[in-house]
């Protein structure tokens, strides 16, 4: 089922922040973890880190 997913994203979300978790496949090959303040700045900085990981996509975030 999970083959032809390429990325994990799990935000968990409370009123200040966001931590952020990114599980790149094989399926628990390279976790990274971030804590963003859950604000506009935070959504910038997570969209920041995905753009960073292009490669995993086939689109970059910025089209999707």
């Amino acid at each position: 089922m999970y083959e032809k997913y390429l990325f994990f994203v799990g935000i968990d979300v409370s009123k200040s922040k966001l931590d952020v978790t990114f599980l790149e496949k094989p399926l628990g090959k390279k976790i990274v973890h971030f804590v963003v303040s859950n604000d506009n700045k935070g959504i910038k900085e997570i969209v920041k880190q995905l753009n960073n990981r292009k490669n995993c996509f086939r689109r970059g975030v910025d089209q999707l």
